[in-house]
């Protein structure tokens, strides 16, 4: 695989030579092999910096995804401006992380901002979540999961897995360190992948429609 990319990439100038997926290759791959089917709509609120940037959090998503034939793609983006209240409220979310959000810190989390298509993904980045680096819980018809500021770079898309494969996907956790829904964060650069399983949950989900 190392040296057919090396190859594709010789072929492709500009694109350095490096044999690794990164994303102007990612880019001239789709270029070249478009073969999205599925798309994902994710809107991005932020209430703090992260030590990811959202640039590459958005990216690693689209990687993810992407080789299944789904499009990971960028709904819309805004920095959430706090009272100094809220900013008291939501420094740290104390909450425990629960499938389905009915109150507390993550329901009045959640409504904040516009409002979506329920078939559509708010992203949530938060300063400080008290048990996890994210969560993907939220309230019914308002999909959308919370990634704490301190996430690694496959986070996001793992907490948005969370949300397409929906509580009711057994297991919720996969006990192998190259999945996705592993339950640590993967701190490498290895691009994580999905069981045949999990792919065709996730292109049922109501959040996953076809392009």
């Amino acid at each position: 695989t190392r040296d057919a990319l090396l190859a594709f990439q010789k072929a492709n100038p500009p694109l350095a030579q490096t044999g690794i997926i990164d994303r102007p290759t990612m880019i001239a791959l789709d270029s070249k092999f478009r073969g999205y089917t599925h798309r994902v709509r994710l809107h991005f609120r932020s209430l703090s910096l992260m030590n990811v940037p959202f640039a590459r959090s958005l990216a690693d998503a689209e990687i993810v995804y992407g080789q299944y034939g789904i499009k990971a793609e960028f709904g819309s983006g805004m920095s959430l401006m706090l009272t100094p209240e809220e900013e008291v409220t939501f420094s740290r979310i104390d909450n425990s992380c629960q499938w389905l959000v009915t109150d507390g810190e993550y329901d009045q989390l959640h409504a904040m901002g516009p409002n979506v298509p329920a078939t559509e993904i708010k992203v949530y980045y938060v300063l400080k979540l008290s048990d996890a680096s994210g969560c993907g819980g939220h309230s019914v018809n308002r999909p959308a999961c919370t990634v704490d500021n301190a996430a690694y770079r496959w986070d996001t898309a793992h907490e948005v897995g969370h949300v397409l494969l929906t509580s009711a996907f057994t297991p919720v956790h996969v006990n192998d360190r190259r999945n996705l829904m592993f339950p640590t964060s993967n701190t490498t650069d290895m691009v994580p992948v999905l069981t045949d399983r999990q792919v065709t949950q996730i292109k049922s989900s109501p959040c996953c429609t076809r392009m």
